[in-house]
């Protein structure tokens, strides 16, 4: 099944999903984060011989980050309907983590801000050469906040606080060292080939015990995730930053 916004297959051995807005730069809106969580709760119903999911992005960018509709639409959001907004991303993340089956993600062109997310909620995450990544939200002002405790549970490298903090744009080779992904695009075949010969209930109950044994539980900081960057959309340092990046992306 496809929409305009994703594309979803079932397949013998294995689940794909791909964000389907390359016009967009695959960027997250509403739509799609619900679309996304809605299917990965549908499929992991659905699970029969399959051993994994894969999911990736249609076109040269596997995401930018944030919509920049979207974005002008939380200008005028209330901190209520600001919660309510964010805690759509939290409920896609945490689908994702949740997700029974290992979750493959192939990233290529870029992922900034909250497509970060998605790599650090999957299981495996295998990245093109030339690839730019970049928590970008202290740099519109805001915090990488609802994606905080997945990418802590992903990486507890020190260097990957220095990238939160900094916001700065780095490379495929920096997002292998801090474990935000496991290599290159070409050493998938390989992963893939382990997933299909091992026993799919081993898999899941494998899952699961890691999930239950993570350095964080996600589910015990997303009211105060949620509230911290739904309190940081309505300072006036966040509308002007995040007012100027509009402008500057509409010229």
């Amino acid at each position: 099944m496809s929409t305009h916004t994703l594309k979803s297959e079932i397949h013998d051995t294995h689940f794909e999903l791909t964000l389907n807005r390359p016009e967009k730069r695959n960027a997250l809106d509403a739509p799609l984060m619900i679309e996304l969580t809605e299917t990965l709760l549908d499929f992991g119903q659905k699970v029969k011989g399959q051993k994994y999911l894969i999911l990736k992005g249609e076109g040269s960018v596997f995401c930018s980050g944030a919509d920049l509709n979207w974005m002008r639409s939380m200008a005028d959001f209330s901190f209520e309907e600001n919660t309510e907004d964010s805690e759509k991303l939290f409920n896609l993340f945490f689908a994702l983590y949740s997700f029974p089956l290992p979750v493959i993600c192939l990233v290529q062109g870029a992922a900034f801000g909250g497509a970060i997310g998605l790599l650090a909620a999957s299981d495996f995450v295998f990245i093109e050469q030339n690839t730019k990544l970049c928590f970008s939200e202290v740099k519109l002002g805001l915090s990488p906040a609802v994606i905080s405790t997945f990418v802590i549970n992903r990486t507890a490298h020190p260097k990957s606080r220095s990238l939160m903090l900094s916001g700065q744009v780095f490379d495929e080779t920096t997002a292998i060292e801090v474990g935000l992904a496991q290599g290159l695009m070409n050493e998938k075949d390989n992963l893939i080939e382990s997933l299909e010969a091992s026993g799919q209930e081993a898999l899941i109950e494998t899952k699961a015990l890691l999930r239950n044994q993570a350095v964080v539980n996600p589910r015990d900081f997303k009211n105060f995730t949620i509230e911290t960057i739904s309190k940081l959309r309505l300072t006036d340092e966040a509308q002007s930053r995040m007012q100027a990046f509009l402008e500057k992306k509409s010229k």
